[in-house]
C-alpha cells in the first residue's frame, strides 16, 4: 500500500520540461533587476522560491490547470527606509519595461504575476527584512495601502524540520530488505529506482492531499 501512494505520488513530479521551464524563468527574474539601474542595482537584494517549490511539494497540473512558481524579491533593508508602494512599483516599472514581460504581467494585490503562454505562472513577492539575520520580512499590500508581515522562509525551514524528523521511513527501511532479497531472486522484476523513496513522507503526503484537493473540488 505504502508502496503504491509512493509511486502515485512520484507520478505527480513536474517532468523535466517544465522544471526546465521553471528554473529558466527563476534565474531570468533575477538578472533582469540586477540591470536595473534606477533601483534594484543600488540595494542589496535576494531572490529565492517559496512555497511549494521551497519545501518540495509542487505537483504537475492536471488537464488546462496551471502550476506556479512563487518567488520572494527580499531587499535586505529594514522596511521603514522605503514605503510599500515604493517597492512594490519598483518591481512594477522594471517587468512593464521589459519587451519580455510587460504583455505578460498582472498586477496582484501583494505580487507581480508573470503569466508565461501554456500551463505555468509565476508569482514575484517583494519585501523587506524586518531586522538583520532574521526571516520575517514586510511585504507591500495595496489593498491596505501599507505593510504586511510574511515569513517564506521561516515557514519553509519550518517545514523541513518537520519533514526531516523522520530520518529513515518505513518504506525505505523495507525497500531496502527487497533490495537485498532481489540480489538472490533473479526472477523478480527490476526495481524502481531507489532515489523513489527518498523524499520525506511528509512532502508526499502533502502531493498526494494537493491531488486529492484538485480532484474533490
Amino acid at each position: 500500500r505504502e508502496d503504491l501512494l509512493t509511486r502515485i505520488a512520484v507520478s505527480l513530479e513536474l517532468d523535466e520540461t517544465r522544471k526546465n521551464r521553471m528554473e529558466s524563468a527563476y534565474k531570468a527574474i533575477y538578472e533582469i533587476l540586477e540591470k536595473d539601474e534606477l533601483f534594484f542595482a543600488k540595494i542589496d537584494f535576494l531572490v529565492y522560491p517559496q512555497g511549494s517549490k521551497a519545501i518540495g511539494t509542487t505537483v504537475k497540473p492536471r488537464g488546462k490547470e496551471e502550476f506556479d512558481l512563487d518567488i520572494t524579491v527580499e531587499i535586505r533593508d529594514p522596511y521603514y527606509k522605503y514605503t510599500s508602494s515604493e517597492i512594490y512599483n519598483n518591481l512594477i516599472r522594471v517587468l512593464s519595461n521589459s519587451e519580455v514581460y510587460k504583455e505578460k504581467l498582472i498586477k496582484k494585490n501583494r505580487c507581480a504575476r508573470i503569466n508565461y503562454t501554456g500551463d505555468f505562472h509565476m508569482d514575484i513577492l517583494p519585501g523587506c527584512i524586518v531586522i538583520s539575520g532574521d526571516s520575517k520580512i514586510m511585504v507591500p499590500d495595496r489593498e491596505l495601502q501599507n505593510w504586511t508581515s510574511s515569513d517564506p522562509k521561516g515557514y519553509a525551514n519550518w517545514f523541513t524540520r518537520k519533514a526531516e524528523s523522520v530520518t529513515v521511513s518505513r518504506l525505505n527501511k523495507a525497500i531496502r530488505i527487497f533490495s537485498a532479497l532481489y540480489e538472490v531472486k533473479a526472477e523478480q522484476e527490476d526495481l524502481p529506482n531507489e532515489d523513489t523513496y527518498s523524499k520525506e513522507p511528509l512532502k508526499r503526503a502533502v502531493q498526494l492531499t494537493k491531488r486529492y484537493r484538485d480532484i474533490y473540488f
